[in-house]
């Protein structure tokens, strides 16, 4: 016996078949959602499950660029999906300012706080020379005067550490 919800099909090419399904078919589901527009589609195979997603989650190193928002509008309709589904969503935006390239960041402010006293400087592999953290090196020139110049790393990384961070992080919220 035939499915009456296929009007027609057909072999397509090797590997495609073409369905056409009856029009009674999307009658039905044309009524369906507008019984209950707001709840069509919706599922309980996520209820009682709890899921996590986490996106964008940049480094606070440097400014958003357009993969971040790529990630955002992906991890966001990702999560409404799953919400949809039944699941509990948990949606995180995750601060990464902990760890190696933070420092990074820090060392990198330190040597545009050194050019912001006219000092030539060289950004070495594995430094961040972007022309962005030339105001953050002025405006911790501005804060600090000349306290860090020339003083050893120890003296300085957690300060500028901090600085940087929070520099970085207005310009991500900016």
């Amino acid at each position: 016996m035939a499915d009456t919800r296929v009007a027609f099909a057909e072999v397509a090419g090797p590997g495609f078949l073409n369905l056409r399904l009856a029009p009674k078919v999307w009658e039905n589901v044309l009524s369906a959602i507008l019984q209950n527009p707001e709840q069509y589609g919706r599922a309980k195979m996520g209820l009682g499950k709890r899921v996590n997603v986490e996106y964008v989650s940049a480094n606070p190193t440097g400014p958003l660029h357009v993969g971040h928002t790529r990630g955002a509008v992906f991890g966001d309709a990702l999560a409404s999906l799953l919400d949809f589904a039944g699941y509990e969503v948990t949606r995180e935006y995750y601060i990464n300012d902990g760890g190696a390239q933070v420092d990074v960041l820090a060392r990198s402010v330190y040597l545009r706080y050194l050019e912001a006293h006219g000092q030539a400087v060289a950004f070495e592999d594995g430094t961040y020379p972007g022309d962005y953290l030339i105001d953050v090196g002025q405006s911790l020139k501005d804060k600090v005067g000349d306290a860090y110049v020339d003083a050893d790393e120890a003296t300085w990384l957690d300060d500028i550490r901090a600085f940087s961070t929070a520099a970085m992080m207005d310009l991500i919220r900016s």
